[in-house]
């Protein structure tokens, strides 16, 4: 749709005012150097100043575009009847008047070539047509190579006519039919690309030169708030304008319910299996016949102790279509083990026969640990358990190590392992119940009231330290004297024995505590959900 708002932004690198009181639909355009009386509420009138009528009579709103080589009439600035029009000033008189009618006729083009368009790919899908016509009838239009992918990036149809295509990332796409390893690993790293690809219906302008020659314009098809496809132009042949990326998010919206019929787009594919791991996952306590019965129908062995790890984007981006890409690679990794997707997580269920301590020192873990790194994930792992009714307990376990590793110790290294935080976990619980005072030592509340806040942070540094004292005046630059005199000091003032072994350890508690608190307070893990 035309509209003198469009007019406007079209012309806003050039030098203009606009007083538009109500944006309407335009139909044409005229260019006039007479005066006229009869004015048409839908069409753009372009006058030179010079050639507006002094008064001008109409009941509906009119559209102006008026060069400026004199001053404006005073009709259109007096209060009582500005409010008739909408009206661009252009004040740049170096601007040719050919340019300024080829600007305006080529954005009224662009909504010609729309409706042929739109009526092109309706008669198709009105004829039962298939999607792959429907991807040929747009490369009339477009002028270069388009490709459709699904929700795994998978090549769902394509077409490119006789251009032939000098593009690696291409190339490797239409061959094999999944996207170049390195074009795949630099679009699951761009935030800002994934972003705009899972919550909005814009076009996305992709080039990686380390794998791409030309620029990729791509429209994401969303559904529920996931990229269910992606349309994709390569700007190989022709130089893409505002009439191609309009004709692509045309093409979005028209084949958007096509897809949602086509199985290699559906948005959620529940095997038995999946229905099961989510019945977990929801109930509290499930039902151990329906359980047994269920596993032992699809085979699953449930003797065997486990590990579970969850495989969470840490991106915070909804982005259900990495995480489905994602999770071919890490299958491959864990091919023995079972390997899902749950909302927005990757899980492994790892069944500890062969120790996943071995695991962890083989091949395949040092590709782990790379690929958490290169496609940004977190990654928690559960305390072993061994029945399906612990399943829940485990997740709920892995969710609070990726929560404890990212907010307490704020280290990069992921896996995170849930046995390593059973103290902070402890520590939860009581914050939870609001029983902070009952985790902290009395003495230590004492210098907390003291408002000793050097002696405070010694006393915290010291205790993270393990009591290292050359560590610890490094960590708080300054004198090893200074640091023991210090520490006298607090022993002396507030009865504290810093060498009994059993008090650093309560001390060690209490500060874990208000650390915690200070994150949060009750920190609520399903935040990640």
């Amino acid at each position: 749709m035309i509209t003198i708002k469009k007019i406007a932004d079209k012309l806003c690198d050039y030098d203009i005012n606009t007083s538009i009181i109500k944006d309407c639909e335009l139909i044409d355009f005229r260019y006039l150097s007479k005066r006229i009386s009869n004015f048409n509420p839908y069409s753009l009138y372009i006058f030179k100043a010079s050639n507006l009528p002094n008064e001008i009579i109409c009941q509906e709103k009119i559209n102006f575009l008026i060069i400026k080589d004199k001053p404006l009439p005073s009709f259109l600035l007096e209060e009582t009847t500005k409010e008739k029009y909408n009206y661009i000033i252009l004040n740049n008189k170096e601007l040719p008047i050919y340019k300024l009618i080829y600007i305006v006729q080529d954005i009224f083009n662009l909504n010609t070539s729309l409706i042929s368009f739109q009526e092109d790919i309706l008669n198709a899908i009105f004829n039962s047509k298939s999607i792959d016509d429907i991807i040929k009838i747009s490369f009339n239009y477009l002028k270069n190579p388009i490709i459709l992918l699904n929700s795994m990036y998978h090549t769902c149809s394509y077409y490119y006519g006789e251009i032939v295509i000098d593009d690696p990332s291409w190339n490797y796409q239409l061959k094999m039919s999944i996207p170049h390893p390195i074009y795949s690993l630099l679009y699951n790293q761009n935030t800002k690309n994934r972003k705009m690809g899972e919550n909005k219906e814009e076009i996305i302008t992709t080039f990686f030169p380390e794998v791409m020659k030309y620029k990729e314009m791509t429209i994401p098809i969303v559904h529920d708030n996931f990229t269910i496809a992606r349309i994709s132009v390569l700007e190989c042949n022709n130089a893409l304008n505002d009439r191609d990326f309009e004709i692509l998010k045309t093409l979005g919206k028209l084949i958007y319910p096509l897809l949602l019929f086509d199985k290699r787009f559906l948005v959620e594919d529940n095997t038995e299996f999946d229905n099961i791991m989510n019945y977990l996952l929801k109930t509290t306590n499930p039902n151990k016949v329906l359980l047994k019965n269920s596993l032992s129908t699809l085979n699953i062995d449930n003797s065997n102790n486990k590990y579970l790890l969850i495989l969470r984007d840490n991106d915070n981006v909804n982005s259900k279509t990495k995480i489905n890409y994602v999770k071919q690679y890490i299958a491959s990794l864990f091919s023995k083990h079972i390997v899902f997707v749950y909302k927005n997580s990757i899980i492994v269920i790892y069944n500890n026969k062969n120790s996943y301590k071995k695991f962890c020192e083989s091949d395949e873990y040092e590709d782990f640990i790379k690929s958490i790194k290169d496609y940004t994930l977190k990654v928690g792992v559960s305390k072993l358990f061994n029945s399906s009714e612990s399943f829940k307990i485990a997740y709920d376990q892995c969710e609070k190590a990726i929560c404890f590793g990212e907010l307490i110790n704020k280290k990069e290294d992921s896996p995170y392992y849930f046995d390593d935080y059973v103290i902070f976990n402890i520590i939860l619980s009581f914050l939870e119940k609001r029983d902070l005072n009952n985790l902290l030592d009395s003495k230590l509340k004492d210098l907390i009231l003291s408002n000793s806040n050097d002696l405070y942070y010694t006393l915290y540094s010291y205790i993270q330290c393990r009591g290292d004292t050359k560590l610890t005046s490094e960590k708080l630059n300054i004198h090893y004297n200074t640091l023991k005199y210090r520490l006298n000091k607090i022993e002396n003032l507030f009865n504290m024995d810093l060498g009994d072994e059993d008090y650093l350890v309560k001390l060690k508690l209490s500060f874990n505590a208000l650390d915690m608190k200070k994150l949060g307070g009750a920190i609520n893990v399903h935040h990640y959900e």
